[in-house]
């Protein structure tokens, strides 16, 4: 089963759709996201892969868009049930995080993971009965 995966600028949430990634949406949409499809060719030729693959390529290519301003955030399911999420400054980020848990209207005794890229720190996150705990 294909896990849940979201990109947040600001307030607006674009859901993933089913059977397509997070790269996929950049590469169709790179204006969008901050970005040029000649970047994103440099890329990907800089670390020799092949577009769309999930290599070196595209994960500065997604460190990039997080660096413009966005959120991904994906729920993985197996083997264990949590959200990830990438942000570029973990404070300026977190009311949208919160707006998306509310909109979205989450697991209650899930896990977030948040890694800032900024510097690279990773936060853990569990919320129940409505609170939020840092673990």
């Amino acid at each position: 089963m294909q896990a849940e995966g979201y990109w947040i600028k600001r307030k607006k949430i674009t859901e993933i759709e089913y059977g397509s990634s997070h790269i996929k949406y950049v590469i169709d949409n790179p204006e969008y996201y901050g970005t040029t499809a000649v970047y994103i060719k440099s890329c990907y030729q800089k670390y020799n892969e092949k577009i769309p693959l999930e290599g070196k390529g595209r994960e500065e290519i997604i460190r990039t868009v997080i660096s413009n301003g966005f959120i991904r955030v994906r729920h993985y399911v197996k083997p264990t049930d949590y959200w990830a999420v990438q942000c570029c400054d973990f404070e300026n980020s977190k009311k949208y995080i919160i707006n998306f848990i509310n909109e979205k209207n989450l697991n209650m005794n899930s896990t977030m993971v948040i890694t800032d890229i900024k510097d690279d720190k990773v936060y853990h996150f569990s919320y129940k009965n409505g609170e939020v705990y840092m673990i």
